[in-house]
């Protein structure tokens, strides 16, 4: 190796051993770990939390299967990607053709890495014009809720749908 460069290379790490500034801004400059990104259904009165890992599926609350049933009244979301779909169903049947539905409500991310900073109250669905954007992050697509009902404690599935186009209604 050249002379100069072994005064050069020694010379910078002297500086690195020395300023530790240097080294605390050089890390400072890496990207984070990415977060895992999360569903939490929040319940009353601080209790029956529940939280999904925000991954494509189908989650049903039958036995208390994944989460509690009938138990939500918020919505909490952490780092979730764009281009996803959150379905929520009072039903078993998770499907929003179902005439004996109390609600669904259907849910677009447009931002990435979207994070709630508290939970969406999910009466706030019920009220919401369709294809507003509830909080950052989070549009309204679509919803039904039977007449003189709430969305709270009624949540019984989930489905949650990665890197798919929003969800369209006639």
């Amino acid at each position: 190796m050249a002379p100069l460069k072994i005064v050069s290379c020694g010379l910078v790490l002297v500086t690195l051993l020395t300023c530790p500034r240097l080294i605390m801004a050089a890390t400072a400059i890496l990207p984070a770990a990415a977060e895992t990104p999360k569903i939490t259904l929040e319940g009353a009165n601080g209790e029956n939390h529940c939280t999904l890992d925000f991954k494509s599926g189908t989650y049903v609350f039958k036995s208390n299967n994944y989460c509690r049933n009938d138990q939500a009244i918020g919505l909490e979301l952490e780092h979730v990607p764009s281009a996803s779909n959150i379905w929520l169903y009072d039903d078993y049947t998770c499907d929003h053709h179902d005439s004996g539905n109390y609600f669904w409500v259907a849910l677009r991310i447009i931002k990435n890495d979207t994070s709630t900073l508290e939970p969406i109250n999910l009466d706030t669905f019920a009220s919401a014009p369709i294809d507003s954007v509830v909080v950052p992050g989070v549009q309204l697509k679509g919803r039904y809720l039977k007449a003189n009902e709430s969305m709270k404690k009624r949540t019984s599935c989930v489905r949650i749908e990665l890197d798919t186009p929003p969800p369209v209604f006639p």
